[in-house]
């Protein structure tokens, strides 16, 4: 009888360890189809800049996350900047089949629907005006040594990155009396310009006589490393993020000397954004991509007066605005933040859902690792000590629950994710 009850009990342990293992086996197929299907769907994006609008929109520059290559997309056409209302709507695009753009880093709205666009992959700035392409800067077509005889073949910008060998990521302008001058940041060269916009402005092809000044050079990691979001400050003079350096530069003008140096005070990593308080010229809000947050800085006290890091994967790009909020775009989270930084709160958010889901989907499949650890292990019979069984149970159920969180909330991990991958292969993981 005993033994009769002992072999029917193992016949159902064995049913019920074989409808576990099909039931895990389902879930793996159903979660990994999710995350094959998610990939390929065309509607995961990465966002860069943004800016708020006169009108109370924000415009959002974004492009496709997956590519064959940099700069080569699997879904063709998507790269756009939108327009998003505060109801999180999106009421206008710039892309195709108007405007051909490919992984738009920098939109800087000027007047009467007219924008400048840092067209990154295409290694050119565009000024768009009605939705339509009047104007580009190619930076490529520049012949250096025309504008300065130093810029010989050793310091020539020869042997780029492939196939993306520019990587121009922003543009910002400044008027002096009637003539235009745009500053442009081409990544890649490890140098910032300046043209003449006003001229540049009415010819079909680059002129090298409209360059009027630059700061930097490809051989010359010193100065400028991978630079992000130079600025024009409200003296003339320069504020950038020297970003594979670690630091924020205030560079004069005129002599082209470094006056600030934000490493000798705070440590950043791969910062991309540093603007000037609108109200106090000695606060800086400095957007730190690497560590996942943005600050506000004050230079003279050399204290940082507060930080944000809630929901946002490697920022990119912040702003102060009008009402004393933050704008924030997250780069790798793919989402755009209004916070009030004095209470630590997100008042508006605008994110690309699919890319969450995504992260959810992949975190979803290292649920199940624990799961059929325990039940194959089960399922052989393997004697275990009282010890050893309350350790892998309690061990199970702890990655169980880690997994459960990280599936609802996969920032976490992937700031962690960003951070190990960022360290171990640095010269092959760039962030843009």
């Amino acid at each position: 009888m005993k033994l009769n009850l002992i072999a029917k009990m193992k016949v159902h342990k064995h049913k019920i360890v074989h409808l576990s293992n099909l039931l895990l086996v389902f879930c793996s197929v159903i979660v990994g189809a999710f995350t094959i299907s998610s990939i390929f769907s065309g509607k995961h994006y990465q966002f860069n800049d943004c800016e708020m609008l006169v009108n109370g929109n924000i415009a959002i520059t974004r492009y496709e996350t997956f590519r064959n290559t940099r700069g080569s997309d699997i879904n063709p056409g998507s790269d756009e900047i939108i327009m998003v209302n505060q109801d999180g709507e999106i009421v206008e695009r710039l892309g195709e089949p108007e405007i051909s753009i490919r992984a738009p880093h920098s939109i800087l709205p000027l007047e009467n629907d007219t924008y400048l666009i840092a067209d990154c992959f295409n290694g050119e700035i565009d000024l768009i005006e009605n939705k339509t392409t009047t104007w580009t800067y190619r930076i490529q077509d520049i012949n250096w040594s025309k504008v300065d005889s130093s810029f010989n073949s050793e310091t020539y910008f020869e042997n780029l990155m492939q196939p993306d060998p520019v990587h121009v990521n922003d543009v910002d302008i400044r008027r002096e009396g009637s003539t235009e001058y745009l500053l442009i940041s081409p990544r890649n060269y490890n140098m910032i310009f300046e043209i003449n916009f006003t001229a540049a402005r009415g010819r079909t092809n680059v002129n090298e006589s409209d360059i009027t000044w630059w700061f930097g050079r490809p051989s010359n990691t010193s100065l400028l490393k991978m630079q992000h979001n130079p600025d024009y400050m409200e003296d003339g003079n320069i504020i950038v993020a020297d970003s594979e350096n670690g630091r924020i530069l205030m560079v004069n003008y005129s002599s082209k000397e470094i006056y600030w140096d934000s490493s000798h005070y705070i440590s950043l990593y791969w910062p991309r954004d540093a603007d000037v308080c609108p109200d106090d010229d000695d606060t800086l809000l400095i957007t730190d991509s690497l560590n996942h947050r943005v600050l506000e800085y004050d230079m003279e006290a050399q204290v940082i007066n507060w930080e944000f890091s809630k929901d946002i994967i490697q920022p990119y790009h912040s702003d102060y605005l009008d009402d004393d909020k933050i704008l924030i775009v997250g780069d790798i989270s793919a989402n755009v933040l209004i916070i009030d930084p004095n209470q630590g709160i997100i008042e508006w958010e605008y994110k690309n859902r699919n890319s969450n889901d995504l992260f959810r989907s992949m975190f979803l499949i290292l649920l199940s690792l624990p799961l059929v650890s325990l039940v194959r292990t089960w399922g052989k019979g393997i004697k275990y000590t009282t010890k050893k069984k309350i350790f892998m149970v309690s061990s199970s159920i702890g990655m169980i629950i880690m997994c459960m969180v990280l599936a609802i909330f996969p920032s976490i991990i992937t700031k962690l994710l960003v951070r190990i991958t960022d360290m171990v292969s640095r010269n092959n993981f760039i962030p843009s």
